[in-house]
């Protein structure tokens, strides 16, 4: 009987940019892919995140969701010949744990206080992929050429979406649509939004996780349209440069994963470098990064101010088809 564990392997491939108006980065990414042998029975995991809070709190608070993630996922106990419980399980376990860490950092100092982080996290498994997300950092998945946006941001211009009260358009450029509803560390715990499961991952497949960095100046359809045109090192250049070209408002944080036929004898998972926007300039093919022309959209009708609870920044179905 077939391994669907070892007949898809992954490549993957991440950057981070201060973007044109920060005078720092906030967000953080990981890339983590254990000792092979472990691969089988936990996969390998994929993180980005987009702290809040301001100089010496925003960066700390993203930076320690990354490492208490990471370290809870890959606790000791989980490297046995069996699992001792599910991969979504023990993913939503690791981001409350993460969620806990903020708060308690965010509780102990005057300076830290308020601060928080998203966080969009994925395990993979050969074929299994399992998604777990807090916040706008968002998570897509292109199929045939295909861009389909997998995670739900936890807004305030997404529940205005959902009751009908703002359009998409409207929404990109609502003056509240930093407001985020649901964070890591604003509260002691937190609910964790789960997508995926086995069978959910297929060769071909690129898997997008990036902070609103991206999402906010780049329309979905230049993402698509990158992703498809370039392989992965030379996308996650490539989208960050516009970003910036689009005016680089905010942090920017790429991480792609594209999933291909395994080889016998080659690792299931692997890390690239993402290609350098240098050398892409001089490649003679390249074409030009250039910013969109302006869209007209209707104005925002006036909107109910956010729930308590909601924060500034200065469900999708369980399966992906």
């Amino acid at each position: 009987m077939e391994n669907k564990h070892t007949t898809i392997a992954t490549v993957a491939t991440g950057d981070t940019d201060q973007g044109r108006e920060r005078d720092h980065n906030e967000d953080c990414f990981n890339i983590h892919i254990p000792e092979q042998r472990f691969i089988e029975t936990v996969g390998a995991l994929y993180l980005v995140a987009d702290g809040m809070g301001g100089h010496q709190a925003g960066e700390v608070a993203s930076d320690r969701a990354r490492e208490v993630i990471s370290h809870e996922y890959y606790r000791p106990s989980s490297h046995t010949g069996a699992l001792d419980e599910g991969i979504a399980a023990r993913l939503k376990r690791a981001v409350r744990k993460a969620n806990q860490a903020v708060y308690d950092m965010a509780q102990s100092s005057v300076q830290r206080k308020g601060m928080g982080t998203t966080a969009v996290a994925a395990a993979v498994r050969g074929d299994e992929i399992h998604i777990a997300n807090v916040g706008d950092s968002r998570a897509y998945l292109l199929r045939n050429g295909r861009l389909r946006q997998i995670t739900k941001d936890h807004s305030f211009v997404q529940e205005q979406i959902d009751a009908g009260i703002l359009t998409e358009e409207m929404a990109r450029n609502h003056p509240q649509r930093n407001v985020i509803t649901r964070a890591l560390g604003h509260r002691p715990d937190v609910k964790v939004d789960t997508f995926g499961g086995p069978g959910e991952l297929r060769p071909g497949d690129k898997v997008l996780l990036c902070s609103d960095g991206l999402t906010g100046p780049v329309p979905d359809e230049q993402i698509a349209d990158i992703l498809q045109q370039y392989p992965i090192d030379q996308a996650v250049t490539r989208l960050i440069d516009q970003a910036n070209a689009n005016g680089g408002p905010d942090n920017i944080s790429v991480l792609l994963i594209e999933a291909r036929p395994a080889q016998p004898g080659a690792p299931l998972a692997v890390e690239k470098p993402p290609a350098r926007s240098e050398a892409l300039q001089q490649s003679p093919t390249a074409p030009a990064v250039t910013a969109p022309a302006p869209m007209a959209v209707d104005a925002a009708p006036p909107a109910p101010p956010p729930k308590q609870g909601a924060v500034s920044r200065s469900g999708f179905p369980a399966t992906f088809l």
